[in-house]
Parts: C-alpha cells; structure tokens; sequence
C-alpha cells in the first residue's frame, strides 16, 4: 500500500455517488466543479469529518465529552489519512478580549519583549497582559471600553419604593425577588420617595459595595450581603450574559464609550509608562503591521535578540499573506472572514507540526489578484514544510497552481457527486469536462 497516497474508497455522504479517490500527499490538491457537485462533501463533510472524528477517538472518554462531535461521514473506508485543520472563513466566537495579537500569539511575545527590555521595569509578562488583573485597566477591566449607567432613567426619583415601576429592569417590581434584598433590608423607609432620602440614605441605596448588615432584621438570609443597586446592575447584570439578554432594555439607559482612564489601550498606567525607543506596548501593538516591523528592527538590546527573531516571523507571516494594514490590537469580531482565515493561515506557517492536512474552503472569496498571489505563496508554504493542503476553489489562479486537481459533477445536487477528472491543469485542460472547457 502506498503511504504517499490518501484513498477513499466508496465515499457516499450527502450526493456522492459511492466515490472512491485517490489523493496525493504533500501535494496541493484542488476540488473544483460547479457549485453543488459534491466538493465540499468530499473534503469537509467526509475527509475532514473522519480525520476529527479519528482524533478525537484517541482521547479519553472524560476529554471527548468536552470535543466537538462529529458524526460518522458514509464511507466505507479512508486509509493513511493525517490529521485534519480546517480553516474556513468562519471567525472565531466573537469575545471582547480576543485581538489579532491574542489569537496569533503575537502578542504575547510583545509582552515578553517588553518584560525584558521595557524601560522603567514594572513586571514580568503577565503585567502587560489587559487579560491579567496586574495590567488590566482597573476602569473598564482590560476592555478598553466602558459602559455608563444613567441612574436616572434606572431609578424613578419620585416614587419610593412600594410604588410599581420604581426601578425600570427586570425582578425590581415591588414583592418580586430583586426588590425583596433592598425592602427587607431594613435601611429605608419604604414609603419615602427616592428624592427625599438623605445623602446618606441615597449613597447607601445606589453606591454601596458589598457589606454584612450590623443588625439584620429577622428574615434576611445570614450569608447574603448587601449591595448598592448601582454596584449590583454593574456587577450581575452589565457584566454579564444576562445583560446581552435584556439589552432591548437596557440600551435606553446606558451609553458605551472609550475608557477615560486607559484611553482604550486597556491597560494601567503603571505598565503604560514602560516604554522600548519611546513607544509603549499599547502604541506598539495599534501600529499597522508594516510600522511594527520598523520598530522592532530598531531595538538593539542584547536580551531582545531571540524574542525579535521569532516576532519577526510572526509579523511577517501576517504581512506576506497581505494583512500588513492590521494592528494587532484589532478586535477579532470587526474582521471579515477571509481577514478571519487568512490569519488562521499565518498561525500554521509558524508551527512546526508537520504531516498534517490543511483544508481550506474557497479561500481566494473577496481577494483582489494582487492578494491572491500572496495567498498562494502561503498555502504553498505550508504544502513546502511537509504537509496535505486541500482546497475547495473556484478561482482560475488557484486552480493552475495545485498540483493536483479533482474535477466533480457533472451537475449540483442530485445530477452530481461523481469525480469527472483527476489530474494535472494542464491535462483538466484537454478534458471535456464544464471546468477544462471554461478554463
């Protein structure tokens, strides 16, 4: 059997026709054919399905119920079948703390660059983490925004607080259990309306942190603490996955901005006072990619000289592939998918894992020529280090450059799913297929 070749034999999920395949790896291999044919069957709902499936096979039960599942793809058989990564356009599950820095892991070499060699010294590289409580900005809490809660649309001033609709959000309607903490509380007069309270009375009602009655009046709970509304929505409701379920309500009475503190860049001003040439590491990391090779190229410190080389690599990676007008400090939700996959791409071209099968989904969408050539180098990168790349493609650049090609049809859905052609561009040239014809 040869070991060079990845066979699939009697292929029959979704509109295959009981398909059998040779592919060749360390090799480039394109699917091509009209939309619906059976590509993306072929490579993501059958290939890529069983090789997850195989991996996760080999963990124990314990880790597999924290796996994604996949179901078994209908095929017969996949045999010498490497690893699988997939990487599509989708973007990863949006988080307010996940830049391109964070998800590359170009960041985190910044951070160490600038522990080592960041003048004054303020902290190892945790400290220049807005994810660790060390760095983080202690206004917005490391993300770079805050949101500001308008008491007065939150609170009716001139009702007290036996009077419906005293605080507009959900549960604080007299009797229900959020009001309950502050009517059993013992520290207002329940009829007394929230304008005529004292200072005092008002501070404690809206601003108090978290404090243990001296003298709880029977009935409250004896573990349970006492909290000013305010600090309660900020930290349980505005904080928390129950805001985004309640923002219909919400949205009236706040309003997001940049952090006044940090000015966005996160982090405290302890850590924003260490500086390498002049430049801190939030002003670092919101330099275009291109600025941020400039930079580190200027840096001379003898201790830096490892963490440079591989940074470099890092950056340049991003750059080759044509994202050099990104910073790193660009949020990963405000990235289009093929921003998305392209640096997912740049990821793999700086791991040393190889015998792996990369699959990518119709990567050239969106791209302007000039990219596309990038692209292209990239993935042949990847092919060059010793791994499988497969491509489900449409785009005539893309389909020259593979070294193989698997021509599917003849039509979509139902009038599909069998391999019209296997071979080279220019033999899929010659053939009498859709594809050879319209290239």
């Amino acid at each position: 059997m040869k070991r060079d070749t990845i066979h699939i034999i009697d292929a029959y999920e979704n509109n295959l026709k009981h398909v059998s395949v040779d592919i060749p790896k360390y090799q480039m291999t394109v699917f091509t054919g009209v939309s619906g044919s059976g590509k993306s069957s072929m490579v993501l709902d059958t290939i890529a399905a069983q090789s997850r499936r195989e991996l996760n096979d080999t963990f124990p039960s314990f880790v597999q119920n924290y796996l994604p599942k996949y179901g078994r793809p209908h095929v017969e058989r996949i045999e010498n079948l490497p690893a699988a990564i997939v990487i599509d356009q989708k973007k990863p599950s949006p988080n307010q703390r996940s830049t391109v820095g964070t998800y590359t892991d170009t960041y985190t070499l910044l951070r160490l660059l600038f522990s080592r060699v960041g003048k004054p010294f303020v902290g190892y590289s945790d400290t220049f983490s807005f994810n660790h409580p060390q760095g983080s900005c202690p206004r917005c809490d490391g993300i770079g925004e805050i949101t500001e809660l308008d008491v007065h649309k939150l609170v009716d001033f001139d009702k007290c607080l036996n009077d419906p609709g005293v605080i507009n959000y959900v549960a604080f309607e007299p009797g229900q259990w959020r009001w309950i903490r502050y009517a059993n509380s013992g520290l207002f007069d329940l009829n007394k309306k929230i304008r005529d309270y004292s200072e005092e009375e008002l501070n404690l009602f809206l601003y108090s942190p978290q404090i243990r009655l001296k003298n709880p009046p029977e009935g409250w709970p004896k573990t349970a603490k006492y909290e000013g509304l305010v600090h309660r929505m900020y930290r349980s409701v505005l904080h928390s996955e129950e805001g985004k379920l309640h923002r219909q309500i919400l949205d009236p009475m706040t309003h997001h901005g940049t952090c006044p503190e940090c000015g966005g860049a996160r982090l405290n001003q302890k850590v924003l006072s260490c500086r390498i040439n002049g430049v801190n590491i939030a002003e670092a990391a919101s330099m275009p990619l291109k600025e941020l090779l400039k930079w580190l190229d200027e840096i001379d410190a003898p201790l830096a000289v490892d963490i440079k080389r591989t940074l470099h690599a890092r950056i340049q990676a991003l750059i080759d592939i044509g994202l050099d007008y990104l910073a790193l400090d660009r949020g990963l939700g405000t990235l289009s998918g093929g921003e998305a996959q392209r640096c997912k791409i740049a990821k793999y071209m700086n791991s040393p894992l190889t015998d792996l099968l990369y699959i990518l989904d119709e990567p050239s969408v969106g791209l302007h020529s000039h990219d596309i050539h990038r692209l292209l180098r990239a993935v042949k990168e990847l092919r060059d280090k010793g791994n499988t790349v497969l491509l489900v493609e449409h785009h005539r650049e893309m389909i020259r450059a593979a070294d193989h090609i698997v021509d599917m049809g003849p039509e979509a859905g139902a009038n599909g799913g069998r391999v019209l052609f296997e071979g080279t561009y220019e033999e899929l040239l010659q053939s009498p297929t859709k594809t050879g014809e319209l290239l």
